[in-house]
Formats: structure tokens, sequence, C-alpha cells
């Protein structure tokens, strides 16, 4: 293990060097050649790195805060986890390789985890450890096509910096400075992009991005109301009969949705040749967030049938401006037995519950 603690190297070659566990805190790395090299069990501690090149890197777990960033070569770099190491987390295998933006697309499509990747993932630092930059001087540095899902980005200077094609899933940018940043290509789905400064960046499509907290809040709210309704659907399912009270499924509400969404039951009661059905609503309760309606169907005690099938179990979104409710009794199920989401809703693809 080479201490290299306050040395001088700048301009130094290291393309192929062998840097296992080296510790360059407070170096001198100034226009060095780092090409490939695997920097993952390095120490960089306020490292001056500035118009160093790191392309093609691998640092993956690296922390950088306090390093002068400036000018550096961080093409094609990665700054997440190999394809194999995120194969052994996540369970697929990534056969596009690990710099390309068909890995941030195969990430995004394999792994929809909703506006925050959980805790579950991020804790797993051998495998999947995100990039710290927060606070670091990146001005001109070129990140075109590396791997950024996750990274903390946050009031970092990115003035001029290169992130074309560049992967950002997950990274948070609160207070960045991308004034005059290229970003053609790069891929922000479920990047934060709260109060970052963009003036005279080009090639910034935000499609996907979250301009605001309250934004991302409100998002995840709606998704914790709509695991809520598929967790509370299944287990009404799971009765013989339906339970007439939320607080006797074994399902816990989310604790904080006291004030965002009032959640609400009612059963529609079957009869020999009627089925019966039971609707939980999610009725918002600040305004921005969608209304949902969870509806299952209990078969007719008459027919003949062994099992419940997906088509019994509904999920029915509505637009902020719809009032509750958003199911109206009595329901009127088709001639072959199913639900339809009601004017002014819509059926939403959800995780089968089978």
């Amino acid at each position: 293990m080479a201490n290299l603690t306050e040395a001088n190297l700048t301009g130094a070659h290291l393309y192929e060097a062998d840097l296992a566990d080296a510790i360059f805190d407070r170096a001198n790395l100034t226009n060095a050649y780092l090409r490939e090299q695997k920097l993952a069990t390095v120490s960089l501690t306020e490292t001056q790195l500035q118009g160093a090149n790191l392309s093609h890197a691998n640092l993956t777990g690296i922390s950088l805060v306090g390093a002068d960033l400036a000018g550096v070569n961080f093409s094609h770099a990665h700054l997440s986890g190999t394809a194999d190491e995120l194969t052994a987390l996540l369970g697929t295998k990534f056969t596009q390789g690990i710099v390309t933006l068909a890995f941030c697309n195969t990430f995004l499509e394999d792994f929809p985890f909703g506006s925050l990747i959980p805790a579950s993932v991020e804790e797993e630092e051998d495998y999947l450890s995100f990039a710290d930059f927060e606070g670091a001087n990146l001005s001109g540095a070129d990140f075109e096509s590396a791997i950024l899902i996750g990274a903390n980005l946050r009031n970092t200077n990115l003035q001029e910096a290169n992130l074309q094609s560049t992967c950002l899933p997950y990274a948070e940018l609160h207070n960045a400075n991308l004034s005059n940043a290229q970003l053609e290509g790069a891929i922000v789905r479920k990047a934060m992009f709260a109060r970052v400064n963009l003036r005279g960046a080009t090639g910034a499509d935000l499609t996907g991005a979250y301009r605001s907290e309250r934004e991302r809040d409100i998002e995840i709210w709606q998704e914790e109301a709509i695991t809520y309704l598929r967790e509370a659907l299944q287990a009404q399912r799971s009765n013989e009969s339906f339970v007439e009270n939320l607080n006797l499924l074994p399902v816990e509400q989310p604790e904080h949705h006291r004030r965002v969404y009032q959640y609400t039951l009612v059963i529609q009661a079957g009869t020999e040749e009627e089925s019966a059905i039971a609707v939980i609503e999610a009725r918002p309760q600040i305004a921005g967030l969608k209304g949902y309606a969870g509806v299952v169907v209990q078969p007719a005690a008459d027919e003949e049938v062994y099992e419940w099938s997906s088509e019994g179990l509904h999920l029915c979104e509505s637009e902020p401006k719809i009032e509750p409710p958003f199911v109206t009794l009595p329901i009127i199920l088709d001639e072959d037995n199913t639900f339809s989401c009601q004017e002014g809703t819509r059926e939403i693809e959800y995780f089968s519950l089978f």
C-alpha cells in the first residue's frame, strides 16, 4: 500500500500502475493520467485533481468531497458498481456493458424503484455505492457517458461541464451550478434538480426529473398510497369474507399519511347470485395529489370459481381535481362479472397480487 500523502505528482503518468489501497490525501495530481485505473480503494481526500484524466476509470464508492476536480476528464468513468456486482445484488444480468446508455436505460426499466432507491439497495456499499461530490469544484469536468446513478452532486460547481449522455437517475443536484454545461442526451429521470442554475446550459431536457422537493414528495406519497391499496386489497382477498374495518386488516397505513390521504372502506354485500365488492379509497388531503380507489370482487356463492383471478382486482386513479368518492355505489358489474373504473378515473397498471 503506497502512502503518497501530500506528494507532488503533477502530470504523472499512472496508466496501468498498481494503485490498490494507495493514499493520495492532499496530494497534487494535477493533469495526472489515470485512465482505466481502479480507484475504488484509493483515498483521495482533499486531493488536487485539476485537469486529471480519469476516463474509463472505476471509482465505485469513492468519496471526492473536498477534492478540486476542475477540468477532470470523467468520460466513460464508472461511479456506481460493476455489471457483475449489480447482477449479484439485483439478480439480472447486464449484457450491454457498464458504461453505456443501454446500461442506464436497462437499470431504469428493470429496477423501477419509484421516486427513491430503497435503503436496502443504498446500503449495499460493496455493490452499488454512489459517488459523493458534494460541494466539489467540477467546473469544466468531462462526464460524458459516465454512470452517476444516485450520485451526490449537491452544491457542486459544474459550470461548463460536459454531461453529454451521462447516466444520472436518482442523482441529487440541489443548488448545483450547471451554467453553460452540456447536457445533450443525459438521462435524468428521478434525479433532483431543485434550485439548479441552468443558465446557458445546452440540451437540458429534464423530462422525468424533479424540480422541487415538493414534486418528489407528491410522487412518493402517491406511490405509498398505491402500495398500501395493493396490500390492503390482497389482505381483503385472503379472507373468506370481507372485513368491514381497515384497522382489522394486517396492513399498516403509512404513518404520515394522516395528513396526506384519508383511507375509506365500503363494502357492497353479495348474494347467492351477485358478487360482493370491497372498495378502498385513498382520498387526498393536500392539493396536487391524485386520488385512488382499489376494488376487489368476490365471486357470488354459486359461481363455479376455484380461485379469484387478477381480473377481480382493480386500481383506479383520478386526477387531482376530481372530488371523491371515486367509486359510487351501487356498483354494476359487466356481463362477465368484471369491474370497470368509473368516469373521471382510469385503471392503472400495477403488479399482480398473485
